[in-house]
């Protein structure tokens, strides 16, 4: 939108001020910018199709026009697209990064329709907000996440949160991590959730991975650490799917009451039947049976060892990790 507002060009009767979306073919071609009343804005190219005008939840005007920009001879009809609220300008840009990713396999039309009800469900998702205990958690993730993308592939992310009902943040083959945060200086313990978080599967191993970190100061955002992952090659559709699941749409750290990390380090301990931690092979089966909605505080001076490494080789298929 930056680029858009220096470089870019004036559009119909200096409407908006845009910049073409990089790669899109004749047919399929978009326009970002900002409007006259200096909002973000985006234009998809739409020919002959159809379009009703329609508004997602009071929030994103979609509507059809025809008009002109510089470069191009002939009028365009487009679907503008506009954010009514300035809060959630980072939000809309990453809406229509979205709606951008697909038009290779779409008409803008049928993306921008089909796209509505998501958008009504993540505006929900945004109103809610995150707890700082909830983003703490969930930046502990997206950090080994950009771990484990480096050092095996975007493929990779296919292994983070693959079913909300999962025990474990990470599932392969031959490994399941559970990652925690935590602030070591003040608070030496994470909350473990259920007798099955930290029980060891029957199949493989499993590592507890905990991440030392600061809150706020001069720290990092999620959709900072999201950027990054994006870059080394995750699959922005798959990527926003499981943001979503953990209570976060893209764009949202723009807010003022966002918070802000940064790690200072990572500790793994790999659980054995012997790890002082609760499970439901320690309670019994009558006990596991008869509670519910365990939780409790781990201390983590109470598991011998730690390391300061991880062997991300863990994560590959075990015919791949043999040749």
């Amino acid at each position: 939108m930056e680029r858009a507002h220096t470089l870019g060009s004036v559009l119909g009767e200096r409407e908006a001020r845009v910049a073409p979306a990089p790669g899109l073919q004749d047919g399929r071609r978009a326009w970002f910018g900002t409007d006259f009343h200096s909002r973000p804005v985006a234009y998809f190219e739409i020919g002959k199709q159809k379009l009703a005008p329609f508004a997602v939840s009071q929030v994103i005007d979609v509507l059809p026009v025809e008009t002109v920009v510089g470069g191009v001879p002939e009028d365009v009809r487009a679907a503008k697209v506009t954010c009514r609220d300035s809060r959630l300008d980072d939000v809309f840009i990453a809406f229509m990064d979205d709606v951008t990713s697909q038009l290779d396999k779409q008409n803008a039309v049928e993306v921008l329709v089909s796209s509505a009800a998501a958008w009504r469900n993540l505006l929900r998702v945004v109103s809610h907000g995150l707890s700082d205990s909830a983003a703490a958690g969930l930046y502990g993730e997206l950090r080994f996440l950009e771990e484990l993308i480096h050092s095996g592939g975007p493929k990779l992310i296919e292994t983070w949160q693959i079913d909300g009902h999962d025990v474990h943040d990470f599932i392969a083959d031959r490994i399941r991590v559970e990652v925690k945060t935590s602030s070591f200086q003040n608070r030496q313990a994470v909350t473990i959730h259920g007798l099955k978080q930290l029980e060891v599967p029957a199949t493989a191993r499993l590592v507890l991975a905990v991440a030392e970190i600061e809150k706020h100061g001069d720290g990092e955002t999620i959709d900072d650490v999201v950027d990054r992952v994006l870059e080394v090659g995750a699959p922005i559709d798959v990527l926003s799917q499981k943001l979503e699941a953990g209570g976060f749409v893209r764009g949202m750290s723009s807010f003022e009451s966002a918070p802000t990390f940064s790690l200072k380090s990572w500790r793994y301990w790999e659980m054995t039947p012997d790890s002082p931690v609760l499970s439901t092979q320690k309670v019994g089966p009558d006990v596991s049976t008869a509670i519910s909605d365990v939780q409790y505080s781990l201390n983590l001076s109470s598991l011998a060892g730690g390391e300061s490494e991880f062997d991300w080789s863990l994560f590959q298929p075990e015919a791949d990790h043999r040749s």
